[in-house]
């Protein structure tokens, strides 16, 4: 089934089948998105998950135990749930299938979510892992834009343009496999120019830029300067590719939190580049609405450290002085309220301000009682994170569950 999402004049169609977009047109009515002839590449904009790329002798090893995976996951082919949906925006999510389980033995929920703006749009990707286990996870996008954009023009017309100097690092992926070593790409060694040309992916394949200095890259007819900008603000990787030796008239500008197999790799996917463990403790005991989480340990560090000046905190049972803490922290315009403890057995306690991390932490031996780390204003002067006993009453602060990951595209 396919949605059309509508902002002023600016429209695009969403298909549940892979959570692809099929179809944007900005102001000009204009198509941007690849229209997946089946004789090219049968695809429109693909989501991957949870690899990108292709696996190390398409397997991936997760506690020991080898799986098999295909190229780019298996998130392109199986229906996603509609879970939200606007005018101008929906969100899908995909959960485990009889044919993702054998490839990934985790619980978890991947959002995709598209939102409409005047002429552009945005997608962001959410990955929740809810299972009990760390769990490590690569996605991406791997949309396809339309080249030429403009009557009468030339696949060579178009270049990319990125806003700093790049040095043309490119990390070679034929046959499947990103090779050792990498080349500089002559025509887009210390430019901000690529060039794109047919040929330019015919031995290549994949153009894989690993240590990018831009977020974006406009996609321009280098004549009359019309195309789109595309941004990836929180990805590591950008891909570059088009169907080798088919002349297509499209480019992918692929945006990946993760890279394919390499080489000299162990195959073990927590040591994939750029894979992302994901904590089973994010999402423990959350009580917190949709769309809203208990903050990390790590979090609240940060926090802390920002609001108190302080240049180093850690975890554990050292205590950290800080002048008039309860002041520091009022002026702040983070909200954390000393709404004191309520511990075991009844006693209640004023003057500090405790609350809940979403960190759980086993119970030792002799311990009736399970343990979770908490954060911990006391009395004034002094400020802390460590564990105790989760049959306690203390606060409970949410924060908005910000996507992973993110990218858009504008037209120009």
């Amino acid at each position: 089934m396919e949605f059309t999402l509508h902002c002023g004049d600016t429209t695009a169609r969403v298909r549940q089948k892979g959570a692809q977009m099929t179809s944007f047109k900005g102001n000009d009515n204009r198509e941007v998105i690849w229209q997946a002839d089946p004789n090219v590449w049968a695809n429109h904009a693909p989501v991957l998950f949870p690899i990108c790329g292709t696996a190390k002798d398409n397997h991936v090893i997760i506690d020991g135990v080898s799986y098999p995976i295909a190229k780019h996951g298996f998130s392109r082919n199986p229906e996603f749930t509609v879970e939200k949906i606007g005018d101008d925006f929906i969100e899908l999510v995909l959960t485990p299938t009889e044919e993702s389980k054998p490839s990934y033995p985790f619980e978890f929920a991947f959002h995709v979510v598209y939102t409409l703006r005047e002429n552009g749009f945005s997608a962001q990707f959410i990955v929740e892992n809810k299972s009990d286990k760390v769990m490590p996870f690569c996605c991406g996008g791997h949309p396809g834009f339309i080249v030429p954009m403009e009557a009468g023009a030339s696949y060579t017309d178009y270049e990319l343009v990125f806003p700093q100097v790049e040095d043309g690092r490119n990390s070679l992926c034929p046959g499947g496999y990103l090779i050792d070593g990498s080349e500089y790409l002559p025509c887009f060694h210390n430019s901000r120019v690529l060039p794109l040309s047919h040929d330019l992916f015919d031995d290549r394949d994949a153009l894989i830029f690993t240590e990018l200095k831009s977020r974006s890259v406009d996609l321009v007819n280098r004549s009359s300067g019309k195309g789109l900008r595309f941004s990836y603000p929180k990805m590591e990787v950008l891909a570059v590719w088009s169907m080798p030796k088919k002349n297509a008239d499209y480019v992918c500008l692929e945006p990946w939190h993760g890279m394919p197999g390499q080489v000299p790799e162990s195959g073990r996917f927590e040591d994939k580049t750029y894979a992302a463990p994901l904590d089973a403790a994010t999402q423990d005991n959350n009580p917190c609405p949709p769309g809203y989480r208990v903050p990390t340990v790590n979090e609240f560090i940060e926090m802390a450290k920002a609001v108190t000046g302080l240049e180093t905190m850690v975890y554990g049972d050292t205590s950290y002085k800080v002048t008039d803490l309860a002041a520091v922290f009022a002026r702040s315009p983070l909200k954390m309220p000393w709404a004191g403890q309520a511990v075991v057995g009844g006693t209640v306690s004023g003057g500090r301000g405790v609350y809940w991390t979403n960190m759980p932490i086993i119970a030792g031996a002799g311990n009736i009682f399970t343990n979770a780390a908490r954060f911990i204003m006391l009395n004034g002067t002094s400020v802390y994170l460590n564990n105790y006993q989760r049959t306690n009453a203390y606060s409970v602060r949410c924060i908005r569950h910000t996507p992973l990951d993110k990218e858009s595209a504008e037209m120009r």
